[in-house]
């Protein structure tokens, strides 16, 4: 019986980390660069193409202090850094949701079937709490 139950968690944590990884399959785009925001701005990329840009390529970068003085020096517009910035944090709390429901599913899953462990007998046959009356 405990193996029964052991193969069931087994095929939860399994089904569940395959679910994430497929996930990660549909990414077929290739991140933008720094580089690449500062050569579309100096070649005079309006900030409303390069936006679109970082969209469809799903780029999230957290950009530090040095970072984003330096995109502003060399011609980043602001509006540019801005959407980085905010992208990046939406990015950033979206998976950490994500893992966040993963771990309330998958403990959930466990507690579930060790639960229902505890009220099956050797046979995996529920057992019966009722008083027999005549």
């Amino acid at each position: 019986m405990k193996n029964h139950h052991l193969r069931s968690v087994v095929a939860v944590c399994l089904v569940v980390s395959l679910l994430g990884c497929s996930m990660l399959k549909g990414r077929k785009t290739v991140p933008m660069t720094l580089e690449d925001v500062v050569r579309l701005s100096s070649e005079g990329e309006t900030p409303e193409a390069i936006i679109e840009k970082l969209k469809e390529s799903k780029t999230a970068v957290m950009l530090k202090s040095d970072q984003v003085i330096a995109l502003t020096e060399q011609g980043v517009d602001s509006e540019v850094i801005d959407y980085m910035i905010v992208s990046y944090v939406e990015r950033a709390t979206r998976n950490a949701k994500w893992k966040a429901a993963t771990v309330v599913a998958i403990t959930a899953a466990i507690t579930c079937l060790l639960c229902h462990a505890e009220k099956t007998d050797q046979h995996g046959q529920e057992e019966e709490n009722a008083a027999i009356t005549l």
